[in-house]
């Protein structure tokens, strides 16, 4: 990859790599300083500082916004249920409701046990990162 000259300029490229489809959109205004907002999937965000080098290395200056999304093109998740902490908030939860006299088979109630810490995990394989 080439060092980008021009400061202002739109650019987006498609890859797909196994069951993933990879979309990298850059944007980029004129600027005396170089600031760089990368935005990305959750799941790749520890890939972060190295996108982030490899990326500043190449666009010296100017405002760039940059977006890398990753698509799941199998449809189906890596989401893994802990079904042990399920049980564990449902039963602190119950045992709250008894004390409330408030139904603990309310369906908001499951709703809010699925958004607590550790319930829903998702497995993301680390990609192999090349250098551009």
């Amino acid at each position: 990859m080439q060092t980008i000259r021009s400061m202002t300029g739109y650019g987006k490229a498609e890859m797909t790599a196994g069951y993933r489809k990879f979309t990298v959109e850059i944007r980029s205004l004129n600027g005396k300083q170089s600031d760089l907002n990368l935005r990305m999937s959750a799941g790749y965000r520890s890939l972060e500082p190295v996108i982030r080098k490899e990326l500043t290395a190449k666009i010296q200056r100017g405002k760039a916004d940059v977006t890398l999304t990753v698509e799941n093109l199998q449809g189906a998740t890596n989401a893994v249920l802990n079904t042990e902490a399920v049980k564990s908030y449902f039963a602190t939860i119950s045992e709250l409701c008894a004390g409330l006299d408030v139904n603990p088979r309310d369906a908001t109630i499951m709703a809010a046990i699925l958004r607590m810490p550790d319930v829903l995990n998702i497995n993301n394989e680390e990609p192999e990162l090349k250098p551009l």
